[in-house]
């Protein structure tokens, strides 16, 4: 396989190189990245923008997400509840953070009239499995404590979501909201291009030519996140912690509808 692009992508697409994926360059990349703390600004009249903490679970610290929601408009009548999208970033469980898919979230938000809440998770490797789950899990609490009065949300209509490792994050997630007894289950799993699986990492051959986020890359992601090399001794079912990795679950059953976009080579 050498990684061609697809004939429909711009003449720049086709010179995007592969990241190098290491303890020193991940300095460098998050030295790059907007902070969360700062949301980017909106450009649109119809969508405001808040940054929000929720409190984390018992023990862990409280995480800085976002809110992105219709504004109101002058003598505008109280709108039924709103459906919410609880979006989960990407970024190989090492990087990002909720602005880099805030521009994306705020074109959903003002053309379909839904609630998104982007919500933050530590990353790898400072904080490994299950570390990222726990925020998210803690995330969706505070949605649904603050759904009606605060977010005017429907909170029999939500949607968890996530790209790449936010895919990954999202999956296991809803796997955990679907384990514990009384929680109200949302309706869709959405997952763009979702990191489902470290065995997908297991041959070490790098001769994949891919774009962005390579073999190699991923290796590095998903070491950094479960603490142990793909292949490993440590690195089987028994051994892996529930809820780390989305497809070691072997019983789906009764998890709400998924829906996967995936492009023409995926490294996941």
């Amino acid at each position: 396989m050498d990684g061609q692009p697809h004939p429909d992508f711009s003449l720049l697409a086709r010179y995007v190189p592969s990241l190098p994926m290491s303890d020193a360059w991940l300095k460098v990349y998050r030295f790059l990245i907007p902070s969360p703390q700062v949301p980017l600004e909106s450009t649109s009249s119809a969508v405001s923008i808040e940054l929000v903490k929720d409190p984390g679970l018992t023990g862990n610290p409280s995480i800085l997400s976002c809110v992105a929601r219709p504004k109101k408009r002058d003598n505008e009548p109280i709108p039924t509840r709103r459906p919410a999208i609880m979006w989960i970033h990407g970024g190989g469980m090492v990087l990002e953070n909720h602005n880099m898919d805030l521009p994306k979230m705020k074109v959903w938000v003002e053309e379909l009239g839904v609630v998104s809440i982007l919500i933050g998770y530590r990353l790898a490797p400072e904080h490994k499995a299950l570390a990222a789950v726990d925020d998210t899990f803690a995330g969706r609490q505070w949605i649904v404590h603050h759904a009606v009065e605060e977010l005017g949300l429907d909170i029999d209509r939500l949607v968890v979501a996530g790209n790449s490792a936010g895919g990954s994050v999202a999956a296991t997630t809803m796997q955990r909201i679907h384990d514990t007894p009384l929680l109200v289950q949302p309706i869709l799993q959405l997952l763009v291009y979702p990191m489902l699986d470290n065995r997908t990492v297991l041959q070490s051959d790098d001769s994949v030519k891919a774009r962005i986020w390579s073999p190699k890359a991923n290796r590095y992601g998903w070491t950094s996140y479960l603490g142990c090399k793909p292949g490993s001794t440590n690195d089987d079912d028994d051994d892996i912690p529930p809820y780390s990795v989305a497809a070691r679950r072997t019983d789906v059953t009764g998890l709400p509808p998924l829906w996967i976009g995936v492009g023409t080579l995926d490294m996941f």
